[in-house]
């Protein structure tokens, strides 16, 4: 008999998709991915061309070969700050979003982050180093937060981030509960963060064979629920990976109570503050507080705000 073959775990999105049909679709699970937007594109061209002349390299990817570990450090830190604080960056990643229906009033968004995977830990340093399995919902408990994904140079399949989706609502062991972010803060700010976990992660393997690749393309934009399990995957003994991720809460889902399943996150905070207006900057703590009695469901009942 002819089995018939599985459904695609990623599926193409369509930017002019009502934003409320399409957050409940990304809260059962979807894996949303988003082709050659025109603003996309544009940031992704402009991204690469940074992160060259940082490194002083025309291919980033093999850079480490001729860079000792402190010169690419500092070339992805140089990097890192100006992706941060490139006006260009923020308005065309907002441009972005308003081209999926999210006006930039509604919408909180955390920084944008440029992310570097090299093939060598000396090279990688503490902010270059591989991501644990986890899920962003662990450290923010923020059930209706959404996860934002883009390679800035091809990625393959053992140098990109992977997913277990058939994991997405179902408990995982992980040390959400004992983690916490003011330790992590104290630590940073007495100079030694060393040792000290970025983020809470898993606590018991899961099988590596059941991840899922992200295989996207340069200008490509990956949509996905920060309730999903995943981590970074740098087993390429030849080349980097090199990508673009940040997260953000809509308040229309905020106010509609719309989330993902919190099925085994312990952490005791929300951590609002995180986030900031995409319009002003105010942050989110102030902007965009949960309701006093947060909705049945959505994953905040019980929790700190912070």
């Amino acid at each position: 008999m002819i089995r018939a073959a599985p459904p695609p775990v990623f599926e193409d999105a369509a930017p002019d998709e009502d934003p409320a049909r399409r957050s409940r679709r990304v809260f059962a699970g979807d894996l949303l991915v988003f082709r050659r937007l025109p603003a996309m594109a544009r940031l992704t061209e402009h991204l690469n061309t940074r992160l060259c002349a940082a490194l002083n390299d025309p291919d980033p990817e093999t850079a480490e070969q001729r860079l000792d570990p402190a010169a690419f450090r500092s070339g992805i830190g140089a990097w890192r700050t100006a992706l941060a604080t490139d006006p260009l960056v923020r308005a065309t990643w907002r441009e972005t979003m308003e081209t999926l229906g999210y006006r930039a009033d509604s919408l909180f968004v955390d920084r944008l982050n440029g992310r570097s995977a090299a093939v060598r830990p000396a090279w990688r340093g503490r902010r270059g180093s591989i991501v644990p399995v986890h899920r962003d919902t662990w450290g923010s408990g923020i059930a209706m937060q959404v996860n934002w994904w883009a390679p800035i140079r091809p990625v393959s399949a053992d140098r990109t981030m992977v997913l277990w989706p058939h994991l997405f609502a179902v408990p995982v062991e992980n040390d959400s509960g004992t983690w916490s972010l003011e330790t992590l803060r104290a630590r940073t700010r007495a100079g030694h963060p060393d040792g000290y976990p970025l983020l809470p992660s898993v606590t018991r393997p899961v099988p590596d064979e059941d991840a899922v690749p992200v295989l996207i393309d340069p200008g490509d934009l990956l949509m996905f629920a920060g309730a999903h399990l995943h981590a970074s995957r740098a087993t390429d003994t030849e080349r980097a990976r090199f990508s673009l991720d940040t997260r953000s809460v809509w308040r229309a889902d905020l106010d509609a109570g719309r989330g993902a399943p919190m099925v085994d996150a312990a952490g005791g905070e929300v951590q609002w503050a995180w986030f900031e207006s995409l319009e002003t900057g105010e942050t989110g703590a102030t902007l965009s507080p949960p309701p006093e009695r947060p909705p049945a469901g959505s994953g905040l009942e019980g929790r700190r705000r912070n």
